[in-house]
């Protein structure tokens, strides 16, 4: 049996500029890749085995990671179900010469252990909290459960629903590009981190297009994933203003739009917010 403490897992990155979007800071694409591969290390070590994201909670971007500070990846599994794992990732800007620490995000990301065929096996292990804050922890893992799965039931049901046409698109944008062995983790499924990347670079390309300037990432509305990715697929990233939609090539599209909500601010870049539903590995 395991605490939560026994399963925290870290992951600390230097920001290089090769990492930037947005000038002089974290590429929010970047971290979303850096959240998935943390959460992806904790949820496999606790699983002995091959674990797909499933669902990724809503991701607020509270403070950013500049050039030149250190990114700090804080990973823990919170919950344990026959055989999904949830990890809360916790990320921290690091300022080298003073040595503080700011709190950038928290994330909720939900994985699957599944064998060779992608079925989902039990988890050989059950977690135990110890004290009341590893219980407060375990108790809000069970709500965010709850909430998730009447969240992915509603879904579910408008899974075949079409983009209204009675609002055009006034911006629109399509990336498409193979799956790539380079892109995979476990067997031939693509991992969700590379996704993750894809969709935040393109989303922030017509973001930018559509307002003339600068953009970074605010925040991203929780997703939900429905189907693998393999490497012999293709991926087509659609987003589109007032909608954001993205799939796979070598089948139906199954990713649906919501409507985002855009958030400015004052200076040279503007943050934005993306809300969309995605199928991948789960």
């Amino acid at each position: 049996m395991l605490t939560i403490s026994d399963t925290v897992t870290e992951m600390v990155q230097w920001v290089f500029p090769e990492h930037a979007g947005a000038p002089g800071q974290i590429h929010g694409g970047r971290m979303m890749q850096w959240i998935a591969t943390v959460g992806t290390m904790a949820a496999a070590r606790v699983a002995r085995g091959q674990v797909v994201l499933g669902a990724m909670d809503d991701i607020d971007f509270l403070h950013p990671v500049k050039v030149g500070e250190i990114a700090v990846l804080r990973a823990q599994v919170e919950a344990i179900g026959r055989s999904s794992i949830e990890v809360g990732v916790r990320v921290f800007a690091e300022n080298v010469q003073s040595g503080r620490r700011a709190l950038t995000l928290n994330s909720h990301l939900v994985f699957v252990k599944v064998d060779e065929d992608l079925k989902p096996v039990p988890v050989p292990a059950t977690l135990v909290p110890r004290g009341p804050v590893e219980e407060a922890l375990f108790a809000e893992a069970r709500e965010r459960r709850r909430q998730r799965l009447e969240r992915l039931a509603r879904r579910r049901a408008g899974a075949l629903d079409t983009v209204d046409e009675a609002e055009e698109p006034r911006w629109t944008l399509e990336s498409s590009r193979a799956v790539l062995p380079e892109d995979t983790l476990f067997g031939h499924t693509m991992f969700p981190g590379k996704l993750l990347m894809d969709i935040d670079e393109v989303g922030g390309i017509l973001s930018m297009r559509y307002c003339r300037g600068l953009v970074m990432t605010a925040c991203l509305d929780a997703l939900d994933f429905f189907a693998p990715i393999n490497t012999h697929c293709g991926t087509r990233v659609r987003p589109t203003w007032p909608s954001f939609t993205w799939g796979r090539t070598s089948g139906p599209e199954h990713a649906r739009p919501s409507r985002p909500r855009r958030r400015a601010r004052s200076g040279a870049g503007r943050r934005r917010r993306s809300g969309a539903r995605a199928d991948s590995s789960g």
